[in-house]
């Protein structure tokens, strides 16, 4: 979604989009987009600066970090971004950066691509270790069974294998 802030009218204006998956450029090699994305905005042009306050929802086919099986993921996050001129920020400045400067980025030549803040916010909803439901009992380490689908027959060793050498080590008895 590219704004052109010269048509942009100073002050509020709404804006909203229900678009194709790839058009985010979102998917990787752990996880897909599962549908379309939606975004809705408010954006507010004051002078040069636009900022803009929104909603993206979207769903994701994600790999069970415990059992492998895919599952959809569904995201909601709140995105807030200011956007000023390029020539405007004080880009060359290397300084550590506040709170408020997080959400703050450039523009050039009176266009404003929101993709990449839509793509930013979606990718951090993103969980690092995906599980399909609290409980996932997830595969046997032995014969790789899915746990939550069959119960196996494999015996549990009494001793962790990483663990093992330590039995070599015995305290005498007093």
């Amino acid at each position: 979604m590219i704004l052109n802030v010269a048509k942009l009218p100073e002050g509020d204006s709404e804006f909203s989009l229900h678009d194709r998956p790839n058009y985010f450029d979102l998917s990787g090699d752990e996880f897909t987009l599962g549908g379309p994305v939606e975004f809705a905005c408010r954006v507010r042009k004051m002078e040069r600066r636009v900022i803009v306050r929104g909603t993206v929802r979207a769903a994701f086919q994600l790999p069970c970090c415990r059992c492998l099986e895919a599952y959809r993921h569904e995201v909601t996050a709140e995105l807030i971004a200011d956007f000023l001129p390029a020539s405007q920020s004080a880009q060359e400045e290397v300084h550590e950066l506040e709170q408020a400067e997080l959400n703050c980025h450039t523009y050039r030549h009176d266009e404003v691509d929101l993709r990449q803040v839509v793509r930013d916010h979606l990718a951090i909803e993103i969980p690092m270790q995906p599980l399909c439901r609290e409980g996932c009992a997830g595969l046997c380490p032995k014969c790789g069974v899915n746990r939550n689908l069959e119960t196996c027959t494999c015996v549990p060793d009494s001793v962790d294998p990483r663990l093992a050498i330590l039995q070599r080590f015995k305290t005498p008895q007093s």
